[in-house]
């Protein structure tokens, strides 16, 4: 609104000085019909510029529109790249833990395999060994549960983030006029 008072006001300017030339000169209605005729000429000029104005005004805000879209996009898109390695890296964890997992109970089977040939004091530690062993198994495969929890709430949370991401491509692609 506050670029139309400039045309408002040379709107205004605009008929006083016609009118006024009508009132001092006092000519014929010849000459008032052409300062009428040029007025409406003028009025319409500023209703175009008015209109070309509220057009480019609108596009402006449309590209502003789309240039936070854009940036959005690239936000978005770069946290799913993080968050996507960030999965990797958990499932990679998880294999690790997996593997280490394998390889105790190999040593667990080897375990009790000696165990059943040995006797005594030996086989005391044995079964010691065997109970510490298996503790920490629980406690891995513990771990292993939480990291599974972990990854199919990251994997839920770049679906969402791929939706959203998605959605705003689809705006842009739709608004974006190449």
């Amino acid at each position: 609104m506050y670029r139309l008072q400039p045309f408002f006001s040379l709107l205004s300017l605009l008929c006083l000085l016609t009118f006024a030339q009508v009132a001092l000169a006092d000519t014929t209605d010849q000459t008032a019909s052409d300062s009428t005729e040029r007025l409406a000429i003028a009025v319409e000029r500023l209703v175009q510029l008015l209109e070309q104005e509220s057009a480019v005004e609108h596009e402006e805000k449309q590209l502003r529109k789309l240039d936070i879209a854009i940036s959005y996009l690239n936000f978005r898109s770069r946290r799913i790249e993080i968050m996507d390695r960030d999965l990797s890296m958990t499932k990679s964890e998880r294999e690790r833990i997996e593997d280490v997992l394998q390889q105790w109970q190999e040593r667990k089977e080897q375990l009790k395999t000696a165990m059943e040939e040995e006797s005594g004091e030996k086989k005391k530690e044995m079964e010691q060994t065997l109970q510490e062993l298996e503790l920490r198994e629980k406690a891995i495969e513990l771990r292993r549960s939480r990291i599974e929890e972990d990854i199919i709430i990251m994997e839920n949370k770049v679906v969402d983030l791929q939706n959203q991401l998605d959605a705003v491509e689809s705006y842009v692609q739709r608004h974006l006029q190449l």
